[in-house]
C-alpha cells in the first residue's frame, strides 16, 4: 500500500509540474467559469513577481502532445472545458482503437488538469457511451461547493507561483515550482475515511 500510495503522490507531483508547464502569459479566448475565479485573484501574485499568468488548464503542453493523436487531444480539451463548467458529460469523437483512444485521453486529462481526478469519480473505460458519443463523469462536490474549491486552487496555485519571474527560463520555472509544491506537500489519511483501513491491507 506504501508503495502505491508513494506512486499516486508522484504521480501528482508530475502532473502539477505538467500544469506548470501550460502555464501562458497571454489570454486565451473568451471568459468562461474559471476565468472569471481567476480574474478575481488576480492580486494574489506577490508584489515583487514581475511576471503575470494566465492559467489555462486546457492547453496541453507539447510534451505530452507527442505522446498522442490530434483526436485524443480534442477530445480531453473537450472534457477539461465541460468540467470546470461543472458539467457532466462531453461529446467527443473517438478514432482508432477505443481503449488505447480512452486511456490516452484519460492520461492527457491527469496530467493537465489534475484536479479533475480530485473532483470527479471518472473512469475513462466505464465512462463511455458508445451509444451517444459521450463520456461522462459525477462530482464528488455540490456546484457552489466546486467553485470555491476551484477558487481555493487558483489561490494556492498564485502562491506558487510568487517564486518565479519571467526573466526565469522554462526549466528554472519547472524546478522552482517544484520544490515550492514538495515543500508544503503532506499526506491527509483523513481524506480516505472509513476506506483508509481497508487500503492499507
Amino acid at each position: 500500500m506504501c508503495g502505491r500510495v508513494h506512486r499516486k503522490l508522484l504521480r501528482f507531483v508530475l502532473s502539477v509540474i505538467c500544469c506548470v508547464i501550460v502555464i501562458s502569459s497571454v489570454d486565451c479566448g473568451s471568459e468562461s467559469r474559471i476565468e472569471n475565479i481567476e480574474n478575481q485573484n488576480s492580486q494574489n501574485v506577490a508584489e515583487d513577481n514581475d511576471a503575470v499568468f494566465h492559467i489555462d488548464l486546457t492547453k496541453i503542453s507539447p510534451i505530452i502532445q507527442e505522446n498522442v493523436s490530434e483526436d485524443v487531444v480534442v477530445a480531453a480539451k473537450k472534457v477539461i472545458a465541460g468540467f470546470l463548467q461543472y458539467e457532466n458529460s462531453v461529446e467527443i469523437k473517438l478514432s482508432g482503437n477505443s481503449q488505447r483512444f480512452l486511456n490516452d485521453m484519460a492520461y492527457v486529462i491527469h496530467c493537465t488538469c489534475p484536479i479533475f481526478g480530485a473532483f470527479t469519480d471518472f473512469n475513462e473505460m466505464s465512462s463511455y457511451d458508445e451509444a451517444t458519443g459521450k463520456v461522462s463523469w459525477k462530482f464528488f462536490v455540490e456546484e457552489a461547493g466546486f467553485d470555491s474549491k476551484l477558487q481555493d486552487f487558483y489561490t494556492v496555485t498564485k502562491t506558487y507561483l510568487s517564486n518565479i519571474k519571467s526573466t526565469d527560463s522554462e526549466a528554472m520555472r519547472a524546478i522552482l515550482l517544484y520544490y515550492a509544491v514538495i515543500e508544503d506537500l503532506n499526506y491527509d489519511y483523513d481524506l480516505l475515511g472509513e476506506n483508509y483501513e481497508k487500503l492499507s491491507k
